[in-house]
């Protein structure tokens, strides 16, 4: 957990000002420890206001985490799921958006994305560059590593409680050395989005490519074949992780049951 230091409101407003990639002086020359240090403030005024924010008592927060995950998965995930959604998360209540923190492999923040702001799905901190890190969750070593796509499938995936590796973007075609360690000896599944011209999955097949001789299993899974198992018609040409956990209608028990069970019998 991030300290809370002391923030003076006015040097907040200032910094604001450098960090929105939107706003950011075209003048702006900080070093890494300066924006990692600006980052670190800001998150910092974010969780001081955690408690009274990031509930769905307060309809703002309520809009945007509706935004994320439908109603009947944020009631049946589990309490660990939604700590540790709160924690990868802040909201920024002026601007009435979702935040969520980027971490590097030594779990050390050091960028941010605000959601849904200025006219755009993400927004990324100024002077950083969150897209060369992935985001990470090992819960449970009896089941596979999902690897999705993009900061929406990491929280959809977290409210899941399946393990994952979120790659930010289709141009991330190299695993590192951590995500490596991480993926040996495990069963690791690939959800790619459907859609995109072929980008997505064309992408993790390269990625896929980095990891069969270090894995038990690698498969290649087709979202529209895991709606199909919950008898989902009419579905959408383009479609990723959280907009099939839309039109699911079965509980999370019933998805986490159909993801499973089509793992063991994926392709690639």
């Amino acid at each position: 957990m991030i300290k809370q230091p002391n923030i003076d409101s006015n040097k907040y407003k200032i910094d604001k000002d450098l960090l929105d990639s939107s706003e950011a002086p075209s003048n702006c020359t900080l070093s890494d420890t300066e924006v990692i240090k600006k980052v670190s403030n800001y998150i910092n005024y974010l969780e001081s206001k955690k408690t009274a924010l990031q509930t769905f008592r307060n309809e703002d927060y309520k809009k945007e985490a509706l935004s994320i995950s439908p109603l009947w998965l944020w009631k049946e995930a589990s309490e660990n799921d939604l700590i540790f959604f709160k924690g990868l998360t802040s909201f920024d209540d002026r601007v009435k958006t979702l935040i969520i923190k980027i971490f590097n492999h030594e779990n050390i923040l050091i960028s941010y994305k605000r959601r849904r702001f200025n006219g755009r799905k993400w927004v990324t901190a100024s002077k950083t560059s969150p897209n060369k890190t992935s985001l990470k969750r090992v819960v449970d070593y009896s089941t596979p590593i999902y690897i999705v796509e993009g900061h929406h499938d990491a929280l959809t995936a977290t409210l899941l409680g399946i393990n994952y590796i979120s790659i930010p973007t289709v141009a991330y075609k190299t695993l590192n050395e951590h995500e490596l360690q991480l993926l040996t000896n495990r069963n690791v599944v690939f959800l790619p989005d459907l859609g995109d011209k072929g980008k997505s999955i064309e992408g993790m097949h390269i990625l896929a490519d980095q990891i069969l001789l270090i894995t038990k299993s690698v498969y290649i899974a087709d979202l529209n074949k895991i709606a199909h198992l919950g008898h989902i018609k009419n579905l959408p040409n383009k479609m990723d992780l959280s907009e099939l956990v839309e039109l699911w209608n079965q509980g999370l028990e019933s998805f986490k049951k159909h993801l499973f069970e089509y793992s063991k019998r994926g392709e690639i």
